[in-house]
This record gives C-alpha cells, structure tokens and sequence, in this order.
C-alpha cells in the first residue's frame, strides 16, 4: 500500500519518470494480462523519453520548427505517460478511491473566487 502512495506523490510532484518507474517496479510480479499490457507501455514511453533529443548538429532555416514539434511532442508523451501510470494504479488497486482521490490532476484543479 506504501508503494501506491509513492506513485501518488510523485504524480503530484510532476515527477511522472519516478512514478513510472516505482509503478513498473510495483507491477513486476503481476500476471493480469491488462497489467501487464499498460506496464509495457510505459516502460516504452520512458525508453522513448530517454532516447529522443531536440537539438541537432546542422542548421536550415526548419531547425527550429523542428525543435519547437519535438518539445510539444515530448509534452504530449509525457501528458500519456501520466494517463498510463493513472490507469494502472487503477487497476492495480481495483479502484481503490481513497488513493486514487489523493491524486491532484491539475486539470481538476477548481479557480478560488473570492466574494
């Protein structure tokens, strides 16, 4: 049960490489087959994350669209990296709402207003 808060809070700290590394570490020994399946993918988006790099030795004048896509596309793998590690917790504690309602998505983040 530890582990999962682990992976809640670095979730919550924005360190999605270490929640997707403690996540993997935690599911190593699970045999369900959709586990298993979303475990694999993040591991792919953590081997695509470490091997891709935005700068280049030429120049032309498309370099830095280039860099500009590769940073957004960086943005987007991270942005489903976090959806993959959200939903293996998931499924990993059966839907366990006191973990999952730990977790901050910034998206359900609500505006104060102030009277």
């Amino acid at each position: 049960m530890e582990n999962y808060f682990d992976v809640v809070s670095y979730l919550n700290e924005g360190r999605i490489e270490e929640a997707g590394k403690k996540i993997i570490e935690i599911a190593k020994d699970v045999e369900d087959e959709d586990v298993r399946t979303v475990i694999s993918e993040i591991e792919k988006e953590i081997m695509d994350a470490r091997h891709n790099s935005d700068t280049f030795i030429s120049y032309s004048p498309y370099t830095d669209q280039i860099t500009q896509a590769t940073r957004a596309m960086q943005k987007c793998r991270e942005e489903r990296m976090k959806y993959l590690i959200l939903h293996g917790l998931y499924l990993l504690t059966k839907g366990n709402r006191i973990i999952l309602d730990m977790i901050k998505l910034t998206a359900q983040v609500k505006p104060r207003t102030y009277l």
